[in-house]
C-alpha cells in the first residue's frame, strides 16, 4: 500500500465515523450542526477523491452495491449509494421515523430561552442523558451577529451560515466561538427574526427594524437563575 492509498484510508475512516456523528446528531433535531457535519463529511470524500488511481465511488462509477455516484455530487453522492443498498420498505419505514420525529420537535417545549447577567442562555433537552442542557453566548455576540446580518440585508435577501461565518468581534478582531454564534441563530429563529428557506438559507424579514426589535425581545426574556 502506498502513501496515498494509506492516506485514502484514513479519509475513509473518518468519512465512516463522520457518518456516524451525523446520524446521532439527525436524532437530536439539531440542523445547524447536521449541515456543518454534512459540509464536513463533502470536503472528506472530495479530498479522497483527487489524485491519480482514485476509487470508482469517488469518480462517478457504480458502486458495488448497484448504486451510482455522478461526479461533483461528492458527499451528497454517498447518501445516493448507500441508499441504493437500502430496500425500499426500509428507506419507507425511516421516512416515516423522520417525519414523526420532525412532529415531535414542532410539539417539544424545547429549545427554551433565557438570559443571565449579559449572557443568552439556550435551554435545550438531552433524549440520551434524559436531562436539559444549556449553551451560553454573551449578549455582544447576539450584537456582532445582528450588525452582520444587518450588513448582508443590504446586499443580499437570502444567507446561510458560511455567509456569517467566521463572525468576528469588531472591538478586537477575535473569532467568536461558532457553538456561540449558533445559539444567537436558534434564538433569533425561535423570535421569528429570521426565517429559514428550505435549503436556500436564511432570510430577515424586517431588517430595518432588527436592532429595536432584538433589544425589545432581550428585555422580555425570562431572567433565569445560575
Amino acid at each position: 500500500m502506498n502513501r496515498l492509498e494509506q492516506a485514502r484510508e484514513v479519509l475513509r475512516e473518518a468519512e465512516t465515523r463522520l457518518r456516524a456523528v451525523l446520524a446521532e446528531t439527525a436524532s437530536t433535531g439539531d440542523y445547524e450542526t447536521i449541515l456543518q457535519l454534512t459540509r464536513w463529511a463533502q470536503s472528506i470524500v472530495a479530498m479522497a477523491s483527487e489524485g491519480p488511481n482514485s476509487p470508482s465511488c469517488f469518480q462517478g462509477a457504480s458502486c458495488p452495491n448497484g448504486g451510482t455516484i455522478p461526479v461533483g455530487f461528492h458527499g451528497r453522492a454517498i447518501a445516493r449509494c448507500d441508499e441504493a443498498r437500502i430496500p425500499l420498505p426500509v428507506r419507507s419505514a425511516t421516512q416515516r421515523r423522520q417525519k414523526a420525529s420532525r412532529k415531535r420537535l414542532k410539539s417539544s417545549p424545547y429549545p427554551k430561552f433565557a438570559r443571565w447577567k449579559d449572557q443568552l442562555v439556550k435551554i435545550g433537552w438531552s433524549r440520551r442523558a434524559k436531562k436539559e442542557y444549556q449553551h451560553k453566548a454573551p449578549r455582544r455576540v447576539v450584537d456582532c451577529l445582528i450588525s452582520r446580518l444587518v450588513e448582508i440585508a443590504e446586499n443580499s435577501c437570502m444567507f446561510t451560515t458560511e455567509d456569517l461565518l467566521p463572525l468576528r468581534d469588531p472591538s478586537d478582531n477575535t473569532e467568536i466561538p461558532t457553538y456561540q454564534v449558533y445559539v444567537c441563530l436558534a434564538w433569533l429563529r425561535h423570535e421569528g427574526l429570521i426565517e429559514q428557506d428550505g435549503r436556500q438559507g436564511y432570510r430577515v424579514p424586517d431588517s430595518p427594524r432588527i436592532r429595536e426589535t432584538v433589544a425589545r425581545r432581550w428585555e422580555e426574556l425570562p431572567a433565569k437563575r445560575r
